[in-house]
């Protein structure tokens, strides 16, 4: 149960691929078995939060943050990247 092995074959679905976004302090954490992807707020570090739930259609792989927004790179599903709510 190595850290590699856990983020590429997770027992859980709070597991999985992560990546960290030293700008925006925000955490997004994908995983393939379940197809989940949940991002968080590490901006208080105390207190972080989670921002959202994704649930997707297809397996996906590491996500990145570019230019403050999510990109998740999703297999057949294409490149998914969230927008904004406002």
């Amino acid at each position: 149960d190595s850290p590699t092995s856990r983020a590429m074959f997770p027992k859980n679905d709070f597991e999985g691929l992560a990546y960290f976004d030293e700008t925006t302090k925000k955490l997004a954490v994908v995983n393939r078995m379940y197809y989940v992807c949940r991002t968080y707020d590490f901006s208080d570090e105390k207190n972080p939060k989670l921002l959202k739930c994704y649930r997707m259609k297809s397996p996906s792989n590491v996500p990145v943050y570019w230019k403050g927004k999510l990109l998740i790179p999703g297999g057949y599903a294409g490149l998914l990247m969230e927008i904004s709510d406002k």
